[in-house]
């Protein structure tokens, strides 16, 4: 009988964790409830709303998440990303560039920084920025499908 009751009382409150563990949104804003100074928990769930969609909530949380840690490439990234989707080219362009003062040597700013010259017809900054992610990451596909289409254009 008293084993019954633990039973119950975990079963409740796994149904209760439940809940907050139904997607990345609840689960993240649970996380920054608990731990509101956490940056990791705010780009998180900056993610978690990006991929929902919600690009306000998602350049809210990318913002806090950077005030936290300053030097958080990969939400200065995440942020280039949606004002890019939302086409305020030059505040991801910002992005890019900061997250690349930060690490030169990660490869999706680079990448991110070569699809917007090339969508501006900056073809010489383009193929130097394409050209960077593929020497930093060979296996990047979107890359050498950008560089392939600058090249085949300038024959």
């Amino acid at each position: 009988s008293a084993m019954l009751g633990v039973t119950i009382v975990l079963s409740g409150a796994a149904y209760a964790r439940n809940a907050v563990w139904k997607d990345g949104i609840t689960l993240w804003e649970d996380a920054v409830d608990k731990s509101p100074l956490d940056p990791m928990g705010h780009y998180n769930l900056g993610n978690a709303y990006r991929a929902a969609g919600l690009k306000a909530k998602a350049i809210e949380q990318y913002q806090f998440a950077i005030k936290l840690r300053p030097d958080n490439v990969e939400a200065y990234n995440n942020l280039g990303l949606v004002y890019e989707s939302i086409a305020l080219y030059d505040e991801a362009v910002k992005c890019y560039k900061r997250a690349l003062e930060i690490d030169p040597l990660i490869d999706k700013p680079h990448f991110n920084l070569g699809a917007i010259y090339l969508h501006r017809g900056m073809i010489n900054d383009a193929h130097r920025e394409l050209e960077k992610a593929i020497q930093l990451n060979p296996n990047h596909a979107r890359a050498r499908l950008l560089l392939d289409r600058i090249l085949n254009t300038v024959k």
